[in-house]
């Protein structure tokens, strides 16, 4: 970790009071030229968002209808009911902006996709530069308006969906955050002048509140005329995870999801945790559900990654019972398993569970 990202994270909060959060919600504020342009004037204008600070995910509300959500994650995005049942849906959501200019439109889920990765990179911050695989460094300073900045080049990894792999970071005298440079890849890779302020403290958590976003010249300059996008939160709060006095367990409080099945039934699932490229599945003991997990267990393999949950069909399985149903699942779909820990069950089996 370098030491202007150490002074970056110190003023905004402190990297243990940002381990203490379990999310950011705040109304969400959105004009500029680039939503009309993209044929969704007003679509994220005032709105919920909601950002996981220990997980890439995001979800806004009201969504382009009073009882439909966004739920984002870097390889799903889904239009969902306020109940949790899936509208529509786009795996894979990134390669859909293949070849996009400018100017081309995006549908609604890739309205979704935008606007989720958007958010998250921007109030995640300064936490999510500290995550595995994202890579800082010290480069020269730069003089804007006569006051000078120290910048942090950031590399992120594949695993984490932003606006492009390596973007630049002004950081202000303070430690505060104030400017970040990036090109948007899903928008033909328009370089970007992102501009912040409006820094507010609030449970602990330095936020800023306003960012105004324009395009950017050959000289590193922002293009005034238009502006491309102004973001202002407002009624900014913090969600507490394990670790302060206000907490419970991170898995206790997770939102519980739900998917529907081939044949109609519906799953309900919890996913949380660290990013990772290969999340870690548990299955539980037979009539076990995803309640019966010690929530101790769950937020210490929380902490270095991705973990999911589920309830099968009609009953949580799992170790014992559910040793059989990951077998089944590795001979059936050998390509979605890396690694197979069976524990208080047995060896093959012809008994499958349904």
């Amino acid at each position: 970790m370098t030491d202007l990202l150490n002074t970056v994270l110190e003023a905004h909060g402190g990297p243990a009071r940002w381990r203490e959060a379990r999310s950011i919600s705040a109304r969400q504020f959105s004009n500029g030229a680039l939503w009309p342009l993209k044929g969704h004037l007003g679509a994220v204008d005032d709105v919920t968002v909601t950002v996981d600070l220990h997980r890439q995910f995001t979800t806004h509300a009201p969504f382009l209808g009073p009882d439909r959500r966004t739920a984002f994650t870097p390889d799903r995005v889904a239009i969902e009911t306020t109940e949790g049942e899936v509208v529509e849906e786009l795996r894979n959501p990134r390669a859909s902006f293949a070849g996009h200019e400018p100017a081309t439109p995006w549908t609604a889920l890739q309205l979704a996709y935008f606007t989720g990765y958007a958010m998250w990179t921007y109030l995640t911050e300064p936490i999510s530069l500290a995550f595995p695989g994202v890579r800082t460094e010290e480069i020269e300073p730069w003089t804007e308006d006569g006051e000078k900045f120290r910048r942090l080049k950031v590399t992120y990894p594949p695993e984490i969906a932003t606006h492009s792999a390596e973007q630049i970071l002004y950081v202000d005298t303070d430690g505060l955050l104030r400017r970040r440079d990036y090109n948007v890849d899903v928008a033909g890779g328009v370089p970007s002048a992102h501009y912040i302020s409006g820094h507010q403290e609030v449970s602990g958590l330095v936020i800023p509140a306003t960012r105004m976003i324009y395009a950017r010249d050959e000289n590193n300059a922002r293009v005034p005329d238009p502006l491309v996008v102004s973001v202002r939160l407002d009624g900014i709060t913090v969600s507490e995870n394990r670790g302060s006095a206000m907490s419970s367990f991170l898995s206790d409080t997770v939102e519980t999801r739900y998917v529907d099945g081939p044949e109609g039934e519906r799953f309900a699932y919890r996913r949380f945790g660290r990013p990772a490229t290969v999340p870690l599945v548990l299955t539980m003991r037979l009539r076990g559900t995803i309640d019966h997990w010690d929530p101790a267990l769950l937020d210490a393999l929380a902490a270095e990654r991705e973990v999911i949950v589920f309830d099968n069909r009609g009953t949580g399985v799992g170790w014992s019972m559910g040793g059989f149903v990951v077998q089944d699942v590795a001979l059936a779909a050998p390509d979605l398993v890396r690694r197979l820990v069976v524990a208080g069950s047995s060896a093959l089996s012809s008994f499958i569970v349904v």
